[in-house]
């Protein structure tokens, strides 16, 4: 899975229900390129500005299309390290648990 994820020019995920972040979506950001979602992926997780986001059908192939010809750029890859390192690091959260338990 992790291949494919990191080989994809476009990563699409898309969900029915808006029950909090999945780890799909972190997985993906983490270890893929270009991801297109839809708003219920991105719903309460502050990571809007890391994705492309489409709605339905017409909307979700014409950016896939656009995002298939468009280059991820080192840029990319240090703007989502910005963004998901600040809330997503498992070092940085396992300096707060410790801090917590330990003082």
């Amino acid at each position: 899975m992790l291949e494919l994820i990191q080989n994809a020019q476009v990563n699409i995920l898309v969900t029915f229900q808006s029950t909090g972040l999945k780890l799909k979506l972190l997985h993906t950001l983490f270890n893929g390129r270009h991801c297109l979602v839809n708003d219920k992926m991105l719903l309460g997780t502050g990571l809007d500005e890391l994705c492309f986001v489409a709605n339905n059908e017409k909307s979700l192939k014409q950016t896939a299309l656009k995002l298939f010809v468009t280059e991820f750029k080192t840029s990319d890859i240090e703007n989502r390290k910005k963004v998901l390192y600040e809330t997503y690091s498992n070092i940085k959260n396992a300096q707060k648990v410790d801090t917590l338990i330990f003082g």
